[in-house]
């Protein structure tokens, strides 16, 4: 499979229900999954992760994901992040999912935390 063939199935797959709901008299999409808009794509790449703390300062720290959907990505961490800090993602291999966003949850897995963050730009109103 090229490259922009993958990128096209992907962008589709991450097409959100929202859309499609604004159409009366339509079923909901097939691709809503327990009561989320979104699908959601495992997908395991490093990125970084970049914000600013209580003082100011610019902090960083690298990152992998879980998954991606069209709104949102799960990371794992080795530092928890605060609830509503808003940071930017960005990874040199995977542009499609550089951005930036709020954190929505952070919890302790083991040695690692998972972090919910949610696009400030959901993907199909980035394009």
């Amino acid at each position: 499979m090229s490259k922009n063939m993958a990128s096209n199935a992907y962008s589709t797959q991450l097409q959100c229900a929202e859309h499609a709901a604004r159409l009366p008299g339509l079923p909901p999409p097939a691709h809503v999954v327990n009561g989320r808009a979104c699908a959601r794509l495992r997908l395991r790449c490093w990125v970084v992760l970049c914000w600013h703390d209580n003082q100011g300062r610019k902090r960083k720290v690298l990152a992998r994901t879980v998954d991606v959907s069209g709104t949102g990505v799960m990371l794992e961490s080795a530092i928890p992040l605060r609830t509503g800090e808003f940071v930017q993602l960005r990874s040199k291999k995977l542009l499609l999912i550089a951005g930036n966003g709020h954190v929505r949850h952070c919890q302790r897995d083991g040695w690692k935390f998972r972090i919910g963050l949610q696009f400030a730009k959901a993907f199909t109103a980035r394009f």
